[in-house]
């Protein structure tokens, strides 16, 4: 599962690097960097040919690759979402 793949990659917040107490990540959330909203421009776009690491079952998309996803505080997935915070690849 998406969320989970990313949970176990990132352990935390990528920028504030928050991490889960006793466990819980009802803070943190598993955010797709293209999001679902936006799968038919993925396909389209044929992102799917640049990922390595497809989902467990295809069935769920390359959209739902954990190469397509960052844990992220929730207030900093807000933000995120808001498009009032990005990321460069490229640093």
């Amino acid at each position: 599962m998406f969320r989970d793949a990313v949970r176990a990659r990132d352990g935390g917040c990528i920028i504030t690097r928050r991490r889960p107490m006793r466990g819980r990540w009802n803070s943190l959330e598993a955010t797709h960097i293209v999001p679902l909203a936006w799968e038919e421009h993925w396909k389209a776009l044929d992102f799917g040919s640049l990922i390595t690491f497809p989902p467990a079952k295809v069935s769920h998309g390359t959209i739902n690759s954990i190469e397509n996803g960052l844990m992220l505080d929730t207030t900093i997935r807000g933000f995120f979402d808001s498009y009032l915070l990005s990321i460069n690849p490229k640093v």
